[in-house]
């Protein structure tokens, strides 16, 4: 499943709410990864844009501003636990 928009392609609209970015990782390398080889070039987080200020906040609400996203995704719909009898 890969539904990332790249953010030269088209950014989010403030009516698209709160979304998953991508962005470059500043830290490729981080020293208290215990997986050498897992992927340090990008980093995954959730963010909204705010239209009027060009501004990307987290959902902590701190600024994202010492790099852009590359690309966003709405949110996945949230996962459901089956019950007994449902297939």
């Amino acid at each position: 499943m890969s539904d990332w928009i790249p953010c030269d392609e088209r950014l989010p609209e403030e009516s698209d709410g709160t979304v998953l970015v991508c962005f470059p990782d500043i830290f490729p390398y981080n020293s208290k990864e215990p997986f050498p080889n897992a992927k340090h070039d990008q980093r995954v987080t959730i963010a909204t844009r705010s239209q009027f200020s060009k501004t990307w906040y987290t959902e902590s609400g701190s600024i994202i501003d010492f790099m852009q996203p590359i690309a966003w995704m709405p949110l996945p719909e949230p996962y459901e636990v089956k019950k007994d009898g449902d297939m």
